[in-house]
């Protein structure tokens, strides 16, 4: 989801009938918003450091961020462990 607001109401309807074509290319659905549109799901990114070598692989990633909520995954470079000073 993805909210604009502008300090002008006049701006924020220039906004979406101006360009509404374009911004139907690039989103799913274009509209105003309203108080049932709210998104039930975060996605953040979790920065360890002073990881072991050793424990140095997927699971232990799941496993400390499993009180957080569901673990998606690494970035490439972790994965591939070219960098091993932070995850």
């Amino acid at each position: 989801m993805v909210l604009i607001k502008l300090v002008d109401r006049e701006d924020l309807e220039v906004l979406i009938h101006g360009t509404k074509p374009i911004l139907e290319q690039l989103f799913y659905q274009v509209g105003k918003w309203k108080p049932t549109n709210v998104s039930n799901e975060r996605h953040v990114w979790i920065r360890c450091s002073g990881i072991l070598l050793h424990a140095w692989h997927n699971s232990f990633f799941e496993f400390i961020t499993s009180d957080l909520g569901i673990f998606l995954t690494v970035d490439m470079d972790i994965m591939l462990k070219k960098k091993l000073g932070m995850a």
